[in-house]
């Protein structure tokens, strides 16, 4: 009779090595996060913590020596993206890749605090766009700045007040205005935001008076066209733009 086939002791001390659960556990913990929309700071620190435990232990998760040099690849390349010098950055591309990329949020539910394809509130759909634009354009130009700015702006998180007040100088005002309704759209651009009076919403200009906002009252984000006689479209604002799409 055969004798029935038992795990090589190589084979079953790695499914039993603390340093591959621990992997696996860090793994497990990203992608519960990934599809949990809400961002905090303390989150935003646990994430960073766990990704680079993660990569640390993935040579050890790695099954081959092919494994081990596509990570090492794979680190060298990430380095360089992130810590290389800064390129110029074509400003009207970032400009465009910053309405296409609030646009791919189109409706998306309005979750509080949301910062994500499964959920964005107002402040989270605007700086969304743009970190996704940073990435995006960063990676495919090769420019280690805008890498840097997206990481910046997904670290240093804001609500729509701290925009108005031109948090860590990332935006800076261009204009107040009655409503939107009556702004001079001659001094706007796309990609250009506002924020009410108050500092309790902010919505985004993608062009041809056209807006995108996560709006609460639909529970979803959405585009208007002004004129308008929603809310937001009669009340004072301030138009800021965002210092990477300005050209002065």
């Amino acid at each position: 009779m055969e004798s029935v086939h038992q795990p090589t002791n190589a084979s079953a001390n790695r499914r039993t090595d603390p340093l591959l659960i621990v992997w696996r556990i860090c793994i497990a913990f990203l992608i519960i996060v990934h599809l949990f929309p809400i961002r905090f700071g303390l989150l935003r620190l646990l994430m960073v913590a766990v990704m680079a435990a993660a990569w640390v232990l993935t040579p050890i998760a790695a099954k081959n020596k092919t494994g081990r040099i596509a990570w090492a690849a794979s680190t060298a390349i990430m380095a360089l993206l992130f810590f290389g010098p800064a390129r110029p950055v074509d400003r009207a591309e970032l400009r465009q890749q910053y309405v296409n990329g609030l646009r791919n949020y189109l409706g998306t539910r309005y979750i509080w605090g949301g910062e994500n394809a499964r959920g964005v509130d107002c402040s989270g759909l605007v700086r969304i766009g743009l970190i996704d634009a940073d990435f995006r354009l960063g990676v495919t130009t090769l420019n280690p700045a805008l890498v840097r700015e997206g990481a910046s702006l997904w670290w240093h998180d804001c609500s729509a007040l701290a925009l108005k007040q031109e948090y860590r100088q990332n935006t800076r005002a261009v204009m107040d205005v009655d409503s939107l309704n009556d702004a001079d759209y001659a001094r706007l651009l796309p990609g250009d935001i506002c924020v009410t009076e108050n500092g309790e919403h902010t919505l985004a200009f993608i062009g041809n008076k056209e807006w995108i906002e996560a709006d609460p009252a639909i529970m979803k984000v959405h585009t208007i066209t002004a004129p308008s006689k929603d809310i937001f479209f009669n009340r004072e604002m301030r138009i800021l733009r965002w210092r990477q799409l300005n050209s002065h």
